[in-house]
């Protein structure tokens, strides 16, 4: 009834260019769907990281991003070295996912590559940096 404004708005609702609404009895009846899905077919319900297993995941993508771009020698073994590390990455998240955790692959990606590139940058930059300045005393 429209007394009891059991109304929500969900991500699907702004699709259309028309506000919709989804009744509370829908949006119940999904949540005990997945229940008894999870139940008959024996899969767990998904969880996800509390927001400091996600700090801790994304920290360290950054620092192995860091410390994989200072080991690097040549631009090819970067290159190998982070499509590795980002299909270690997809695949545990794939793993997790699959066992009912949800884990935050694309911001532990992106703050991998991100900072894999900026220190690579940064090195290289100093490498430039010194040779300029080994060739100007010479």
């Amino acid at each position: 009834s429209d007394s009891a404004k059991d109304f929500f708005l969900t991500p699907y609702s702004l699709v259309d260019s028309v506000r919709q609404e989804v009744p509370g009895v829908i949006i119940h009846a999904h949540m005990v769907s997945q229940i008894i899905s999870a139940v008959l077919d024996k899969r767990p319900l998904l969880f996800a990281l509390p927001v400091w297993g996600d700090v801790i995941v994304v920290w360290g993508c950054s620092i192995l991003g860091c410390i994989l771009a200072l080991y690097a020698k040549s631009r090819l073994q970067f290159i190998i070295f982070i499509g590795t590390v980002l299909i270690a990455l997809y695949t545990t998240c794939l793993i997790l996912l699959v066992r009912g955790c949800w884990a935050p692959f694309l911001p532990s990606s992106l703050v991998f590559v991100s900072s894999a590139i900026a220190i690579k940058v940064c090195k290289n930059q100093k490498q430039d940096c010194e040779f300029i300045l080994e060739t100007k005393h010479v």
